[in-house]
């Protein structure tokens, strides 16, 4: 089993960067690559996904509790479990990914990412490789009955994750083709948790429980996945065999060609309108997640400066004091000399008592 894990240093020369289990920086994994596409990774997320005869594990946005960038922004780690899809791995995969929705997974990985070294931070690999033990004798491999093989989707709540959790310990996961050949040769996302992404993608993904905050949903429960289809690729073509037969005159044969490619341009149109909306929907979003970002390293450059004011009205304070008190010590200095000069004139007199 492959682990990597991804995290950034506190100096601003620390970026985030994956380390690979030999402590080397390393790119994304292919597979890592293609189960960021789903989510929102700076968020927390979980993605199972098996890709051939391999299994992927991802889970994002494990809040470090004490470290923070150059700018007060809090650490988030990220981990990538990588394995052959045997009767042995998948439990301790499921296992881990039941853990991490149950907000366990967090504490765990903060424990063994520290800051230090070279990169900005240290990994404890031996530390995550224990993760599983006492968890996997909980799991079990139960195969799935035929309500359970159904595709659900559902708006994210702590629910619906303590109840995947849950069917992650006691069922395998489900056996299907990728939705998608031609786009995704292997790779078939079953699991997908995230914060900010649309229905439609983890439609088109095919998954086979997937939770997302966009979804629409009045409902605390799980909703049937819909197999999606895209209303483009449908038309007046799918009539044209009505249409076409010898008593068919070729004027109204291209007539009905017309048509047919005016109302597929049209619904094409709608369609990329639509897609265009989504994009625009998941904008918004974005800048609003950019907006809370902002706004949580605005407040400490606020207290910042409170602290500052504080400090220049107590040195303003100290100043007007040391001026009253060089204001008391003048006069002081100016009683002085008085004395003095009271003390001369009668030592003065005195002299000139003593000549006479």
């Amino acid at each position: 089993m492959e682990i990597y894990v991804q995290s950034g240093g506190v100096a601003q020369e620390h970026d985030y960067c994956w380390l690979d289990e030999n402590h080397n920086i390393v790119e994304a994994h292919p597979l890592v690559k293609k189960a960021k596409d789903l989510i929102e990774s700076e968020a927390f997320s979980v993605v199972l996904a098996r890709n051939s005869d391999k299994l992927l594990l991802l889970v994002t946005g494990l809040k470090a509790s004490e470290r923070k960038d150059y700018r007060g922004r809090t650490i988030r780690n990220s981990v990538a479990w990588i394995a052959q899809d045997t009767d042995e791995n998948e439990p301790t995969l499921r296992a881990i990914a039941a853990h991490a929705l149950l907000g366990f997974l967090e504490k765990d990985i903060d424990g063994a990412v520290k800051s230090g070294g070279e990169k900005g931070f240290e990994v404890s690999f031996d530390q995550i490789k224990t993760l599983p033990e006492g968890r996997i004798d909980q799991s079990k491999s139960e195969p799935l009955n035929s309500p359970q093989k159904e595709k659900k989707i559902g708006r994210t709540s702590d629910n619906l994750k303590k109840e995947l959790a849950s069917d992650l310990k006691q069922y395998c996961l489900p056996r299907q083709e990728p939705e998608h050949k031609s786009d995704n040769q292997l790779f078939v996302p079953l699991v997908v948790v995230t914060g900010i992404q649309d229905k439609e993608t983890l439609q088109k993904a095919g998954v086979w429980r997937g939770l997302s905050s966009l979804v629409n949903s009045n409902s605390q429960n799980w909703e049937d996945m819909k197999a999606y289809s895209n209303p483009a690729h449908k038309g007046l073509f799918q009539f044209l065999p009505d249409f076409i037969n010898p008593g068919t005159t070729p004027k109204l044969l291209i007539l009905v060609i017309i048509i047919s490619l005016s109302v597929n341009i049209w619904l094409y149109q709608q369609v990329g309108g639509q897609d265009r909306i989504r994009n625009l929907e998941n904008q918004v979003q974005n800048l609003y997640a950019q907006k809370l970002d902002l706004e949580n390293q605005v407040h400490p450059l606020k207290t910042q400066v409170h602290d500052l004011e504080i400090q220049a009205q107590n040195k303003r304070t100290q100043r007007a004091d040391l001026q009253t008190d060089v204001q008391d010590l003048q006069t002081q200095k100016r009683d002085l000399e008085t004395q003095v000069q009271g003390l001369e004139n009668q030592v003065q007199a005195l002299e000139k008592q003593i000549c006479r």
